[in-house]
């Protein structure tokens, strides 16, 4: 079966809907006095990482609006709040409700792609990289949880036993 371009989007929309709301049950399940958690100095505590979702959900949604994808030394220009839970779930909001707008956009063409990394990319490939970059991030999170000792949220043990 081959999918129109309304249709890739589409699923593209309810891919990035499960996973990002993968990623707000984790933000929200997080403990006060785990918030900056690093399990070693080399890696951004738990409020960094969200941060850093935040600006490269808005360096993706940026390319799919412009067909290009800026340079990844641009992402802090899509948030200038601060490291709280309630800055950072209102980033991650904000961001969200804008990445939606932006794939609902797409819907609107019969042809779309978008250059990134050095390649002409389907809609649907780029969305790829953008889940694939989300869902790195669960990896991740899930070992500072583990190694932090606070449990995953019950999201994550129902969808992948963590």
């Amino acid at each position: 079966m081959v999918l129109n371009l309304k249709e890739i989007a589409c699923e593209l929309e309810r891919s990035w809907n499960f996973s990002r709301g993968m990623t707000m049950d984790y933000v929200n399940c997080v403990p006060e006095n785990f918030w900056n958690f690093t399990p070693h100095e080399k890696y951004s505590p738990l409020a960094k990482q969200f941060r850093h979702m935040i600006w490269v959900t808005g360096l993706y949604r940026d390319a799919i609006e412009n067909q290009s994808m800026k340079p990844f030394s641009t992402k802090k220009t899509h948030y200038h709040g601060g490291l709280s839970k309630q800055e950072i779930l209102e980033g991650f909001e904000k961001q969200n409700k804008e990445m939606i707008e932006a794939l609902n956009r797409v819907k609107q063409h019969d042809e779309y792609s978008v250059k990134a990394f050095g390649s002409q990319m389907s809609i649907s490939e780029f969305g790829h990289v953008i889940l694939q970059h989300e869902s790195n991030h669960h990896g991740l999170w899930s070992l500072y949880a583990k190694i932090a000792g606070f449990s995953s949220p019950s999201s994550w043990s129902d969808n992948w036993g963590l």
